[in-house]
């Protein structure tokens, strides 16, 4: 898909989501989150072809009831270089129809930082969630704009599968996502999920992980509708590894060629 028809498709998942959001009134009629939660997950797997493991927690507060704020972080390594990263939500949040809300992130990856500033969207229709995100981003890469859609199905209540898309700058990256919470008595919060991506530059990752919902007792669905949003941090470092690939790969390629040989005087060379 070019890049033309894949921002059309994003615009057109992000204007979906956001009217539904927005298609009766302004004025929620339930919270925008359901009271104080959060979530932990560890995960490990194929991070673009090297093992790697990371950390993410997210923490989620209603303000009021309409409205709520979010705040995410990630820390990881892989192939013996770390990353790590810092998100932030604030959204408005109807859980029978859906969310629309502004975000931001900062993410590094071997001391090379990405950061975003966007608006993000969801819409509720029964089983399914449509998802979409956008804005721009800028660091010590290429600065430039971002484009995410997706949708996701929830087999039943506690088993959630999803795919999703993002083009990113120069870069374009898609997934296939699964998680299943598995509720047991004891650990009521317990989930484990598998996320496979593959993109621009020859990028794939494989990831599989554990993760645990803090708060009140309810089914996946109603967490992913009630309580927090998705990190945001996801995305981003993986746009962080895509360009930091492109850039060693541009240097491995100059340095097989070797410095220009400039006959004496040459205009070409000056």
């Amino acid at each position: 898909m070019t890049m033309t028809k894949y921002s059309k498709f994003i615009a057109l998942a992000f204007a979906a989501a956001s009217s539904i959001a927005f298609s009766s009134t302004v004025l929620a009629d339930g919270p925008a989150v359901s009271a104080v939660n959060g979530k932990f997950s560890l995960e490990g797997g194929n991070f673009d072809g090297k093992s790697g493991q990371a950390m993410q927690g997210t923490i989620a507060a209603p303000i009021g009831n309409a409205f709520g704020v979010q705040f995410d972080t990630a820390f990881g390594n892989t192939n013996s270089k770390d990353f790590s990263g810092y998100g932030a939500h604030a959204f408005w949040r109807d859980p029978a129809r859906g969310l629309v809300g502004l975000t931001g992130s900062a993410t590094r990856f071997d001391n090379l930082d990405v950061r975003r500033f966007g608006a993000e969207a969801e819409g509720y229709f029964g089983d399914f969630t449509l998802r979409a995100r956008a804005g721009h981003q800028n660091g010590d890469f290429k600065d430039g704009s971002y484009y995410s859609a997706g949708a996701r199905w929830y087999a039943n209540s506690n088993l959630m599968l999803g795919i999703a898309g993002e083009h990113a700058v120069d870069r374009s990256i898609g997934h296939l996502t699964a998680e299943w919470q598995i509720s047991t008595p004891s650990l009521p919060g317990l989930a484990v999920f598998l996320d496979a991506a593959k993109g621009s530059n020859s990028f794939d990752q494989t990831l599989v992980g554990v993760r645990y919902y803090f708060g009140t007792n309810k089914t996946l669905i109603q967490r992913h509708r009630q309580d927090d949003p998705d990190s945001l941090l996801g995305d981003s470092l993986i746009s962080n590894q895509q360009q930091y690939r492109q850039r060693q790969q541009a240097a491995a390629a100059a340095a097989a060629t070797g410095p220009a040989v400039c006959p004496p005087m040459s205009v070409v060379c000056i």
